[in-house]
């Protein structure tokens, strides 16, 4: 898990030195789906870090969907005024709670 958070980073931070905004066309196509320009950065990235086919498209479509999640709470928060947070606690201070809460 910690190899895929890292191997996101690098990738994400791959995307940001290209200015490569993966929720704009031509990545995203106006019903929200992957465009085929994504198979030009699986094969670009994937080589720039030696990171497999499968995952590097995996991961490229993890950080879409997310970007376009983030996008569209910022919408709704636009046009509604209430926005949504999250938190993600470490598991084992997950645990800590549920026993500290019964």
């Amino acid at each position: 898990m910690a190899q895929k958070k890292y191997l996101i980073a690098k990738l994400t931070s791959c995307l940001r030195e290209d200015k490569i905004q993966l929720w704009k066309p031509p990545y995203t196509n106006e019903k929200k789906e992957a465009g085929k320009e994504i198979k030009d950065l699986v094969q670009k990235y994937s080589s720039k870090l030696n990171i497999n086919e499968n995952d590097t498209e995996n991961m490229l479509e993890e950080i879409r969907c997310k970007a376009i999640e983030r996008g569209t709470g910022n919408e709704n928060f636009k046009v509604t005024g209430i926005a949504r947070l999250e938190i993600y606690l470490p598991r084992r201070k997950v645990s800590d709670i549920a026993e500290n809460s019964g």
